[in-house]
Parts: structure tokens; sequence; C-alpha cells
């Protein structure tokens, strides 16, 4: 195989992974975190929203802390466990308002670039 047919395999992992990661249909809020009543599925990654055969099922009475951290949205759980669901940049504020609309009872942290942390609402 030459060094051509090499770099245009190359340039079409590099796209494909690109529109995989930044496009709207796979980063909606809505396709990452859903709904399902008492539950919510959660798709963690750009890859789990194109293949949905490896979803995460939570309660929503057992998440204690909905965290935003960079691209990063965490659900805390009861027991210690944690969910990071990672987003494109321009669409993490969305995902983690998302979040706290479906976990109203859900304590609130932002985490900052400095390290410092801000917890704008307290579990009820």
């Amino acid at each position: 195989m030459s060094n051509y047919e090499l770099l245009i395999i190359w340039f079409v992992i590099m796209f494909s992974h690109f529109f995989v990661t930044r496009s709207r249909q796979l980063n909606e809020p809505t396709n990452t975190i859903e709904d399902c009543g008492d539950e919510l599925i959660i798709r963690s990654t750009a890859y789990r929203r194109l293949w949905p055969s490896e979803d995460t099922r939570v309660e929503k009475a057992k998440v204690e802390k909905v965290q935003r951290a960079r691209n990063t949205v965490s659900l805390f759980m009861q027991g210690g466990n944690a969910y990071d669901i990672w987003a494109a940049g321009k669409f993490t504020e969305e995902l983690f308002m998302h979040a706290q609309r479906l976990l109203p009872d859900a304590a609130v942290v932002i985490i900052h670039a400095d390290g410092t942390a801000t917890t704008t609402k307290e579990k009820t």
C-alpha cells in the first residue's frame, strides 16, 4: 500500500471521527440522556449514541449530584458510583442544563478551569 493510500485512509478516519464527535444529531441532549419515567438511559460517548446497543440505565431517585467539568457532565449516584458523559465543547452546557431539568432534586456542581468548584444547588 502506498503512502498516498494510507494518507487518504487516515483523512477518511479523521473526518469520520470529527463528524461523529461534533454532529448536532449525535450530541443532542435528548439523545445523550433519555428520560424513561423513573429511569434515565445514558449514552456516554458519541460512538454509543451512534450504536445505541450499550446503553446504561440508572434510576433517577439514586442520582445525588450533577456535575460539569469542561467537556464532561457527571452523574453521581448513591453509593459512590459516577457516570461520566463526554460532550463536544459546544454541547456541554446544553447537556448540563438537560440533566438538571431531568434531575431537579440532585445537587448541582460546576468545576471551573482553575480547579475551583461552585455548588449552585444542594440536594433536596
